[in-house]
């Protein structure tokens, strides 16, 4: 940010002067260059008031605005993803935080590269499960059908003292889809399974079990 504002600042001091010379000379007509004057000072107030700066410290989140400064726990992070995008001959990137359906965190990498891809390096060591799969349409119908097999043969069905937590078998969905889709065979798709109910959702499963499983994947 402090490069950006270095430019809109001589920017605007540029204007000003030019201003200045054309004033005279103007008579009667519009000050073009006073009036970019005042839009460069809009567009330095809207990059000061728009500054966002963000740390980690511990499970915390803290972001930084002008305004306020937020703490957000990442152990209540629910899903994230990044979205990268060119713009102006760069690679813009951003990282979206979603902790419910109501508080979602957006950051960018363009005033503070190294914190963003410290951050990002961050979730992708401690949170890859929940890291969001952007699927095709056609993609996202085989992986409602492959989710619900999953909920009824392979998970655990809970009850009113033990309630299965939906977001966490879709997150093991998503996974198991990954693999599928990037061509995983029998033997790796079965040690998932494996990892998924005994690690994950700590339930007893026999490896026979979730090869079993893991054929049906397969051929789905």
């Amino acid at each position: 940010m402090t490069v950006r504002l270095s430019l809109l600042a001589i920017a605007s001091l540029t204007l000003l002067f030019l201003s200045a010379l054309f004033h005279f000379d103007l008579n009667d007509r519009p000050n073009v260059p006073f009036l970019f004057f005042i839009i460069s000072l809009a567009a330095i107030a809207y990059t000061i008031w728009s500054d966002t700066d963000f740390n980690i410290t511990g499970h915390w989140l803290i972001v930084t605005r002008p305004s306020q400064q937020q703490k957000f726990d990442l152990k209540q992070l629910r899903q994230w993803e990044e979205i990268s995008y060119p713009i102006r001959g760069q690679r813009r990137k951003k990282l979206v935080l979603v902790f419910d359906q109501r508080l979602t965190v957006e950051l960018s990498n363009t005033d503070y590269k190294e914190k963003y891809e410290a951050l990002y390096a961050h979730l992708k060591r401690g949170f890859p499960l929940i890291e969001k799969f952007n699927m095709t349409l056609m993609q996202e119908i085989k992986f409602e059908s492959l989710h619900r097999f999953l909920s009824a043969e392979f998970y655990p069905a809970g009850n009113k003292y033990d309630q299965i937590n939906e977001v966490k078998t879709r997150i093991c969905s998503i996974e198991v889809f990954k693999m599928k889709i990037a061509g995983a065979d029998r033997g790796r798709v079965a040690e998932k399974l494996f990892e998924i109910k005994t690690t994950i959702l700590g339930e007893f499963e026999t490896i026979n079990r979730c090869q079993q499983v893991a054929d049906r994947i397969i051929d789905f």
